[in-house]
């Protein structure tokens, strides 16, 4: 029997021609395989449909005549080594040439590619994939210099237009429902979305045998809440580094933001900070991890807990920082004034003063910064070298397995974890009520 394997793309790379000459040594005699590289159109300006028709083409030329055809794709069944020996026996059995198929692929971002050559053994290789990322973090910036561009061009002027107008007068169903305060249809849409997913999840991990097209699963069984009360660890290790990252990136931006010169909050060089501040949000989520387990690896920090609250903080702090710059930029800045004026410092006008009153700001920060550090998976993987477990790495690792109740626990708690900080964040930050002062009736004094 002949075993023709034909793949799309000439240029490989040779790591992966010295594994194919190791292994096509190992095939039995009687099997003889025969690769055939199929040249790849080139990409230019064509459509993806002629570019697939011209690659199918040259396809097709390539598998011999009468052969079994095996087409490879990711949505195909999935076979372990031992049901690929014993579909090979049947295909000797049956006679005939086999080919297998690896066909083309849409072609990949510049940001896979660049993933995929900073992996690379070759120093050159990785010399190219740093200059790909830094040429998507300067189109990142190129694409955030427009938006600013036309925000200060275009809807800066108009705004000013439209406040020196007026404002346009509410309608009675928007002044009904603003002195009612109820929720907007956008509101209870998107409460609507959460709460789908959270009951999806928390029907996926308490279900066993689910035959298709039934309409409820035929068992039912906790085994996967069991198994995840088990592995306390994961959780513990989840809970550890959201609540120390979070804590940590709140307290660093406002400690940041009272050091920072006022002359830096609206100028230049504040713009140039926080440019540098927001960095990870611009960077692939990929070529982040790969920075930060560089320098876990320099400063001696990598697979160690110290490490990985390094690498979850550093993610957390734009988030965090995005979240409080709008409340701390908005705080009345006379209250300081008459704060020093009765002959308060700044730390205690800072402690007694503004903090308490951003509290809600703060705790929603914080919650923020505990629910980024939950989903953070590249990051806990690469500077953890694996040795950390968390419900975001475990959900993943889950995904690719046949165990859907417990990666649905998993990944019901990614979702339950925040929603439980949420909660305490708005209990903390809630308006304070005051109760009324009620005055007794009394003689009335006489004037006179």
């Amino acid at each position: 029997m002949r075993l023709v394997i034909v793949a799309v793309g000439l240029r490989v790379p040779d790591w992966a021609q010295t594994a194919w000459d190791d292994y096509a040594k190992r095939f039995p005699h009687e099997i003889k395989i025969e690769l055939k590289a199929v040249k790849t159109e080139p990409r230019g300006s064509k459509t993806l449909d002629t570019l697939y028709a011209a690659e199918r083409a040259r396809i097709e030329a390539a598998i011999p005549k009468g052969a079994r055809v095996v087409v490879l794709d990711e949505r195909g069944t999935t076979l372990n080594t031992q049901a690929l020996a014993t579909r090979l026996t049947d295909w000797q059995l049956s006679g005939g040439d086999v080919a297998l198929v690896i066909g083309p692929t849409a072609p990949p971002t510049l940001g896979v590619l660049a993933w995929q050559w900073l992996q690379d053994a070759d120093p050159h290789t990785q010399a190219q994939g740093a200059a790909a990322a830094w040429l998507l973090l300067a189109v990142s910036a190129l694409v955030v210099a427009g938006l600013v561009f036309v925000h200060r061009a275009v809807f800066k002027p108009w705004a000013r237009a439209r406040l020196t107008r007026g404002a346009a007068p509410l309608t009675a169903q928007e002044q009904h429902a603003l002195a009612l305060r109820q929720p907007t249809a956008a509101a209870w849409a998107l409460l609507a979305v959460y709460s789908a997913v959270g009951l999806a999840l928390g029907l996926a991990s308490v279900t066993g045998v689910w035959l298709f097209p039934a309409l409820w699963p035929q068992t039912w069984t906790p085994g996967a809440w069991a198994a995840v009360a088990s592995d306390g660890d994961t959780l513990w290790t989840s809970v550890w580094l959201g609540l120390s990252s979070a804590s940590a990136a709140t307290a660093w931006v406002l400690l940041v933001w009272e050091w920072w010169p006022l002359r830096w909050r609206s100028g230049g060089r504040g713009a140039a900070f926080l440019a540098l501040l927001f960095l990870p949000l611009l960077l692939p989520a990929a070529l982040w991890a790969l920075g930060l387990h560089r320098i876990a690896l320099e400063w001696g920090w990598d697979a160690s807990g110290s490490g990985v609250w390094l690498a979850h903080t550093l993610s957390v702090v734009p988030y965090v920082a995005l979240a409080l710059y709008g409340p701390l930029q908005g705080f009345d800045p006379r209250l300081r004034t008459v704060a020093a004026t009765l002959g308060h410092g700044r730390w205690a006008f800072v402690w007694r003063v503004q903090w308490p009153l951003l509290r809600g700001a703060i705790a929603a920060a914080f919650a923020v910064g505990f629910a980024v550090s939950v989903a953070q998976y590249l990051p806990t993987l690469y500077v953890g070298a694996g040795r950390f477990d968390t419900v975001t790495t475990q959900a993943v690792a889950l995904s690719s397995g046949g165990q859907r109740s417990l990666m649905a626990a998993y990944a019901a708690l990614q979702w339950v974890l925040p929603v439980v900080v949420f909660a305490l964040a708005a209990w903390v930050g809630r308006a304070r009520r005051f109760g009324s002062v009620g005055f007794q009736a009394g003689p009335a004094a006489e004037l006179g």
